[in-house]
């Protein structure tokens, strides 16, 4: 079932990609605005927020390609990178090398790096950033992660989650964590009137849509992006880390309750989930 899901899901989406039909696979608002920024700069009148996440359109812009595979080339080399990335990470657990490539499958098969990494979206390099942190919190470098942040949240405005990950980890004196915060906030909002600040417009959501798109990206969530990983909730206690870093992921709800995209946001949480389930199917193999 996991293969052949696999299968049609890079058919369908490289089929997206030759023939340039994506709007069977997209929400309109998604791909169009991204293609826009890419194809005008920052000048360009994409809405908000698409168009405060400028880093990969940027990138894409300078590539010597056409936009689209200008997209999908990057994403795939972003994807390659957090891969390795996240494998090293996984091994900051003491997990064996065979557990490790599993948890680094299970996240390459996900449906939400199919779904957005290789069409014209961001999330890709969002995903990077997201394992690249979270290694360098286990081998205790934090003092690059201000570095990280500062550049990841010119592509997405959710890693500003991982701030508060960086604040409750710091060894240092908290006030400088908390100062290198209000730096990455600052330039958030400072992108915001370069670029012209425009209310995403949350109010037009409704509710009763809203809950039910909620349902089925749970379903899909369980069913197609984690695959069984979900189980992982039962064995983050297993870590003190994990622990930990999921307490700082609380603010994820108020996240998740103006993203319409539910399973992209539950995602995010890859660097906990996917450890946490590696404890529990290491925990029934040695039984």
């Amino acid at each position: 079932m996991v293969i052949a899901s696999i299968i049609f899901t890079v058919s369908k989406y490289s089929w997206a990609i030759i023939s340039g039909d994506f709007g069977s696979y997209l929400p309109e608002s998604d791909y169009l605005q991204y293609l826009m920024v890419a194809e005008e700069g920052i000048t360009s009148n994409a809405s908000a927020p698409f168009k405060y996440r400028i880093l990969t359109p940027m990138l894409v812009m300078v590539l010597p390609f056409d936009t689209i595979l200008g997209f999908y080339l990057i994403n795939l080399l972003f994807i390659f990178i957090a891969s390795i990335v996240f494998y090293f990470y996984l091994q900051t657990f003491d997990f064996s090398k065979e557990l490790s490539l599993i948890g680094v499958i299970l996240f390459v098969v996900s449906h939400s790096i199919f779904y957005n990494s290789f069409l014209p979206m961001v999330d890709a390099l969002n995903y990077l950033f997201f394992a690249l942190i979270f290694y360098l919190l286990r081998i205790k470098k934090e003092q690059f992660i201000p570095i990280v942040l500062m550049i990841g949240v010119l592509n997405h405005e959710s890693i500003l989650l991982l701030g508060i990950t960086f604040v409750l980890f710091y060894r240092g004196r908290k006030i400088i964590a908390i100062i290198v915060y209000g730096m990455v906030l600052f330039e958030f909002f400072l992108i915001r009137f370069m670029v012209g600040f425009d209310l995403v417009r949350i109010t037009t959501i409704v509710i009763p849509f809203y809950i039910e798109l909620g349902i089925l990206a749970i379903i899909l969530f369980i069913g197609q992006t984690y695959l069984t990983t979900w189980i992982g909730v039962f064995y983050i206690r297993k870590d003190v880390f994990l622990r930990k870093a999921s307490i700082s992921y609380l603010p994820i709800l108020l996240y998740m309750i103006i993203a319409i995209h539910l399973a992209r946001i539950i995602f995010l949480t890859f660097p906990i989930m996917i450890p946490a389930f590696l404890y529990g199917l290491k925990e029934n193999i040695s039984d």
